[in-house]
């Protein structure tokens, strides 16, 4: 990696812990959690909202299938075991989900938020990998 990729990188990371840093706290609205469906069938609270997550663990298990035999395509190590965690996020964010949707509130809301991150940070994380390495569009910088 060139060194203006890094600086590049390192200063779009820095100007982001800024922002966050001065901006604080994002408080929730506790009526956040009140959702259009607030049904109770076979004993499940809010059942569509919780048996909404089903696809998705379906999904996370259908990509570590495709994951992982495709995982020899990427000639780095790292950039492998991307898409890997991609779909480890997909499939624990099902059962957070679940768990905050069954039992909503600003406490439980971290089991759903905190899986997503696990989910949306691989994709940005190959985005970067392909724009920056040898195979994506070198020299942009």
């Amino acid at each position: 990696m060139k060194r203006t990729q890094v600086f590049f990188c390192a200063a779009i990371f820095m100007a982001f812990i800024m922002v966050l840093w001065l901006n604080g706290p994002v408080p929730q609205d506790p009526a956040y959690n009140n959702f259009a469906d607030q049904r109770t069938i076979l004993g499940i609270d809010n059942f569509w909202n919780v048996i909404g997550n089903v696809p998705m663990l379906f999904l996370g298990l259908y990509g570590f299938v495709l994951a992982l035999r495709n995982l020899s395509k990427r000639a780095d190590f790292t950039a492998q075991w991307i898409p890997v965690v991609l779909v480890f996020g997909i499939f624990i964010t099902s059962f957070g989900s679940a768990y905050y949707h069954y039992a909503l509130d600003n406490q439980t809301h971290v089991w759903d938020r905190l899986p997503m991150t696990l989910m949306f940070m691989p994709v940005f994380s190959l985005l970067i990998y392909d724009l920056l390495s040898q195979d994506g569009l070198n020299g942009l910088f």
